[in-house]
This record gives C-alpha cells, structure tokens and sequence, in this order.
C-alpha cells in the first residue's frame, strides 16, 4: 500500500503515479495508508486510516481511525463522529464531571468514569467493509461496523452496525430492505470477488452480475 505519514495537498488536485491514487485540493492525510487505485475529493480529512483496493471517497469527508475495503463509494460530506457523552447517570453531560482530559483543560475527577471512545477490537473506530455505498451527507457514531454490500441512504445516522447487503435510511437509520436473495447472497459470497485480481474481475465480469440477478 501506498502509506502517506502525514501530507497536507494545498493547492490542486494530485496524482500519485505509482498507485494511481487521485487526491484533491486541500486534503490531509496522518498515517493512512492506500491499495490503489484509488480517488479522494478535495477537502477532505482521512487519519490513521486504510483505503482498499478501487475505492473512493468524496469532498469534504472526515474519517478517522477507519478500516475502508475494496470497491468501496463513499460520497461527499460522510463524517464520522468521533466520542460520546453519557446521557443519564452524570449531573452534567459535560466532560469535567466523567473525564480526565476535559476541552477546558480543568476536570472534577480523578479517574475516568466513563468510556467516551468506542473501538472495534480495540483499535478502529469504525470499519467499513469490501463494496459498501454511503450516500452525501451520512454520519456515522464511533464503533460502527458496515457489512459488505450495504447501502446506507442519503442523510442517513448511522447508530449502529449495518447487516451486510442490506440498505438502511434515516435519523437514526433502520433496514429498508435486503438488496438479494439468502441464495444470491450464498453465491456472491462463495466467489469471494473482491479479494480476486482485477483482470479476472474483467474477464468475469458477465458472469458476476448473474449472480444478483
């Protein structure tokens, strides 16, 4: 992968040859790493972050500590929500009462009372499966796993894990459908396709759409 430590792209779009990874105006970068090739928007901010193989991301994106697979469609403005407030059991909902670094610097306690990051198996604070497509202006809470294949709406908030293959909407976003058979699912995931070469996705390309349909 192509690993980018810390690169801030200022003026104009940029086009890194070797992995045919397109990055627009104003991005940043902080130890992210990419499978090529791939195409980030202008103005977006990926952090700590792996993008696989053929996929994408919008303008004005904000993902951090995110696991991005392959054949992945990521539109504009999807942000991830990054920490959590404890809604009953605290006086305050203000980080002074429940943390050891509060934003004002200044804390009422002398332990952390409350856990205020989610992480997936203790490292990522979201992690986005092979194929998924999120619509503009998706936010997603800390801690949330998409499955492969999912469809997440337009405007949707994305509360909790996403079951693969299925398209979810709204605030907060719930199951509209499931976009294939139990069958057609058995078979698209017996072919294992996006861990194949893409010149044999090229060669096969027929004969994977007949799997969905």
């Amino acid at each position: 992968m192509e690993f980018l430590k810390y690169v801030y792209f200022l003026l104009k779009k940029t086009y890194l040859k070797h992995k045919k990874i397109l990055i627009g105006k104003r991005t940043r970068f902080y130890r992210t790493k990419f499978e090529g090739p791939n195409n980030v928007g202008n103005y977006s901010s990926v952090s700590r972050s792996t993008v696989g193989m053929y996929s994408y991301i919008g303008s004005s994106c904000e993902l951090t500590m995110t696991e991005i697979g392959r054949f992945c469609s990521i539109a504009n403005n999807v942000k991830l929500i990054y920490g959590r407030h404890p809604t009953s059991g605290f006086i305050s909902t203000h980080p002074s009462f429940f943390s050891l670094t509060s934003p004002v610097v200044s804390t009422f306690v002398n332990k952390q009372l409350y856990k205020e990051n989610r992480r997936i198996g203790g490292q990522l604070s979201c992690k986005i499966e092979d194929d998924v497509w999120i619509g503009q202006f998706v936010i997603i809470l800390e801690g949330i796993k998409i499955g492969r294949g999912s469809i997440i709406a337009a405007g949707s908030v994305v509360t909790k894990d996403v079951e693969p293959y299925s398209i979810i909407g709204g605030n907060p976003a719930r199951k509209i459908k499931m976009r294939f058979s139990t069958q057609q699912i058995k078979n698209i995931n017996n072919s294992r396709w996006w861990e194949k070469d893409p010149k044999w996705i090229k060669e096969n390309i027929t004969y994977l759409n007949n799997l969905a349909k």
